[in-house]
This record gives structure tokens, sequence and C-alpha cells, in this order.
């Protein structure tokens, strides 16, 4: 996800916050769920678009690699209406971001007064990164196969994410990604060549986020 330094920094300072996280390896696991919205925005199918008729009540997961600040990653979300799935999205991405924690929870002090060990009390995490989505327009039968998406393209994303520490590994927050992508309608004699399949769209959310972020290495 790409960082942003300058407006990192400015916050670690005006917030007394710890120096921005980078370990060289670290597994997550978050599950998510709250509100999402979106649109086309250009194209013969943009009144279609995934994420006009995928919107509303969210939830779902993201599980990922951390190395030093390069992230890898698998998201899947699914969407409901009137308490039924009505579609999925899955996302493979990569990217970089920054962690900064904010204050210090359960340290220690020295023979000096200095504080030792402990967590920070919270986080601010910034980030972006792109890859490919995969969408249905039904809840998934595994295995998965082509017959089921619907909509398939390359997505970038931005993300915003703030919260408190349970403990040195938990944490619950808020979560705000907003997604751009380019995209083709899947069907019977759709083909990648055929533009009246294509589409543009914007998407965005809302997550109240349970995180299990652990350091391997």
């Amino acid at each position: 996800m790409m960082r942003l330094p300058l407006a990192t920094t400015v916050a670690a300072l005006a917030l007394g916050a710890a120096p921005a996280r980078a370990d060289v390896l670290s597994f997550y696991a978050h599950a998510s769920g709250g509100v999402a919205t979106g649109k086309g925005i250009e194209g013969d199918r943009e009144d279609d678009a995934f994420h006009r008729g995928a919107r509303g009540p969210t939830y779902g997961a993201r599980v990922g690699v951390e190395i030093v600040f390069l992230d890898v990653w698998v998201e899947h979300m699914q969407f409901l209406e009137g308490g039924e799935v009505d579609g999925t999205f899955t996302t493979f991405m990569t990217g970089i971001d920054v962690n900064v924690g904010v204050g210090n929870k359960g340290a220690s002090r020295n023979e000096v007064g200095e504080e030792v060990g402990g967590y920070s009390a919270g986080y601010v995490e910034l980030g972006t990164g792109m890859g490919v989505g995969f969408g249905t327009g039904q809840q998934v039968e595994p295995p998965l196969d082509n017959s089921e998406l619907t909509d398939k393209g390359v997505v970038v994303e931005a993300r915003a994410s703030a919260g408190v520490h349970l403990s040195p590994s938990w944490s619950l927050g808020l979560t705000v990604p907003v997604q751009a992508a380019y995209m083709i309608k899947s069907g019977s004699g759709a083909t990648a060549n055929d533009l009246g399949t294509h589409y543009s769209e914007v998407s965005a959310a809302a997550l109240v986020t349970l995180r299990l972020d652990l350091k391997l290495k």
C-alpha cells in the first residue's frame, strides 16, 4: 500500500505516536462487518456495475502476509439483501502500508524511570494496493468455477484504519476501503475483447474490524 510519510510523520508528532511498525515478517487475519456502496462510472455496462447492485450490509474476512512493508492478501466480502447473500466479491492483492502506534499500554518503568516493554494503545494505518477481483451474483457454491462468476477485473484500493489494541496481537477498529476497478461482465457469449461487456466502477465501505496480527519474525 502506498505510504504517506509526510502525513504519518505529522500525525505521529501531533499524537505522540510510536514509530511506524516495520516487522520483517508477519501474518494477519481480519474479520469485518459494516456497510458498502458503489456505482458504475464509465462503459456500456456501468448501469450493471457489480457494486451498484452489491451494496448495503456486508461482512467478510481478509488474510495476508506482510514482509517489511510489502503486503500480499486475499479478501472475501459477502453482501446481504433481505437477510440473504446476494453477491460476493473476492480480491487477490499486493501493496504497501504504514502502521503508526499511538500511546503505550502495559509498559513498566526501569530504575531510571523510563518506560520499557508494553505495546501501543491504539493504531492508525494507511495503505494502498492493486490486484484482481472476482464478483458473483449469488452465494458461492464451492468449488468455485467460472460459471459462478458474473464480474472480473483489475482493482486498485486505498485504505485507512484506526482503532485500539485489546492485546499485543488483537485490535478493534474502523476500516474504510475505497476501490476503483475496471471490470468485465461474464456470461454466455461474453469475451474479453467485447468492449460492450466492459465498465469502470468505484466503491467504498465502512467496516468495524476485529484484527489478529502476529509477528512471525
